[in-house]
């Protein structure tokens, strides 16, 4: 995953995302809040990349309607001799009111949104919005991810998406996850393939206290619900509500203070070996990808974002050669 809104210059991310091509990494994605926006990227990473998968991981649906979702996925998916994926989630409230939009019905609109989106990328047109459809260009069929972070959301993904994304998540949460979405989507009669991508901070090395950082920019994420329950499933009510309630008294340092370590221990991973543990302990409980978040201890020097591509390089290289043996 790219290092978003720590002040990387785009020319930079582009370059990280050749690096990790060039070092034979599966796929470079990109979230978005506000800072480099999604789309403009990707197309810049499209021509200058030549195979490596593209992804959002996730852009909100506050932030464009179905049919500029669809314009803009089809039209990167073409960029890139459709190399690329779609990740939509709920997004907050925070992001919403920047769109002049409501928070609301976060389930719902994902589902309308999805369903519109899937339709307008199959060839199809949305109901209700002037019958819109592509026009002039062909039509493609970009896979559609959901980020999802509670039971509704993990259903819907599993039911009507090409793949989940999580986070907040150990492996132990994932072996029991990956069942009931297996479930659901039998159930649900879709025989598709359907992807299930973890994403997992991590650093190269624990230059810049990785730990630390870590801390301080996940602790205010537990005082938001749909972080809430996911946390807890990896601490405890206990715990999750000390660290929420530091937040609200002494602000994001006291909240970093009270951050569970068994959070910790699930959502960072620092150097190749824990790197390589991480991947095996999620693929072995049923994740069909890895994403690594570069932890931001570089700020807006992004070389730390191109050792941490060159150490998941070493460890992509030792797992095929293990692989290799007979």
């Amino acid at each position: 995953m790219l290092p978003i809104g720590y002040g990387i210059e785009p020319h930079d991310l582009v370059e990280l995302a050749v690096t990790a091509e060039g070092h034979g990494l599966d796929a470079v994605g990109t979230g978005e809040f506000a800072s480099t926006e999604a789309f403009a990227l990707l197309g810049a990473l499209a021509q200058a990349t030549e195979g490596i998968r593209l992804e959002t991981a996730v852009v909100s649906i506050a932030t464009r309607s179905p049919a500029l979702l669809a314009m803009a996925a089809n039209t990167v998916a073409a960029l890139s001799g459709n190399r690329f994926v779609l990740g939509i989630g709920a997004g907050s409230p925070i992001v919403s009111s920047f769109h002049g939009e409501v928070f609301e019905r976060p389930l719902d609109r994902v589902a309308e949104t999805l369903i519109d989106v899937k339709a307008v990328l199959a060839g199809g047109s949305i109901e209700g919005t002037g019958g819109f459809k592509l026009r002039g260009v062909e039509a493609r069929a970009v896979p559609v991810f959901v980020s999802a972070m509670n039971d509704r959301m993990f259903k819907l993904a599993a039911r009507e998406a090409d793949g989940v994304v999580i986070q907040f998540v150990g492996p132990r949460q994932v072996a029991e996850l990956v069942p009931t979405l297996r479930a659901e989507r039998a159930a649900a009669g879709n025989d598709s393939p359907f992807e299930i991508v973890a994403l997992i901070h991590a650093a190269a090395d624990h230059d810049g206290d990785p730990e630390s950082v870590y801390r301080r920019e996940m602790a205010p994420y537990l005082a938001v619900p749909t972080y809430r329950n996911s946390a807890i499933a990896l601490s405890s009510v206990e715990e999750v509500d000390a660290a929420t309630e530091a937040w609200k008294t002494g602000g994001r340092d006291a909240a970093a203070a009270a951050f569970p370590s068994t959070i910790v221990e699930a959502g960072l991973a620092i150097g190749g070996d824990a790197l390589a543990a991480r991947i095996a302990d999620l693929l072995d409980a049923g994740c069909t990808g890895v994403r690594f978040v570069p932890v931001s201890v570089g700020g807006d020097d992004a070389s730390p974002a191109f050792g941490l591509v060159e150490r998941i390089a070493e460890v992509m290289t030792d797992r095929l050669h293990q692989e290799a043996r007979p």
